[in-house]
């Protein structure tokens, strides 16, 4: 069975996960580095988030890639949306060879264009659901999907935003 996914690219802060929450339904599925990582053992996640994502640190392309071509091959849907994804041109490459090697087709991608100044901005002035994921401005303390407390993502300081920018 042919997986069909479409691809959501832009800066950090360009609006990525809410765009692709938004066509997230029963048939079409999003994937995400914090979906990546929802499935991953406890003890994998946390090396990972300490390794790497909170210190701002991208995931070794390898292991990106390999995680979401599992994710995608182990899942019952079709449909994928994935977010950020490719960040680099190694990221591109190694998509081709794997997605091809698991019968995994791009079929459209959206590019979200902004400027760096305003991605910096949006970055600096938004919260998280730390059990959801769904991204709020900074005034949103509470999660209106499932209730809990939003957080600044640890990754969300100026020197970090401008870095992976």
């Amino acid at each position: 069975m042919t997986k069909n996914v479409v691809l959501v690219i832009g800066l950090p802060g360009s609006g990525k996960s809410t765009l692709s929450q938004q066509l997230k339904s029963e048939t079409i599925d999003v994937v995400s580095s914090s979906s990546l990582l929802d499935n991953l053992p406890s003890e994998e996640r946390i090396q990972l988030k300490d390794k790497y994502i909170d210190k701002g640190i991208d995931i070794p392309d390898n292991i990106y890639v390999e995680m979401i071509v599992s994710y995608i091959t182990q899942s019952q849907k079709e449909k994928f949306v994935i977010e950020g994804f490719p960040y680099n041109l190694n990221q591109r490459a190694l998509s081709n060879i794997f997605f091809k090697m698991n019968d995994i087709d791009i079929s459209s991608i959206v590019y979200l264009k902004i400027k760096k100044e305003m991605a910096v901005s949006r970055i600096l002035n938004r919260r998280v659901c730390p059990l959801c994921h769904k991204t709020f401005s900074n005034n949103e303390v509470q999660c209106d999907q499932c209730g809990c407390e939003t957080e600044i993502r640890k990754d969300d300081r100026k020197s970090i935003a401008i870095e992976r920018i």
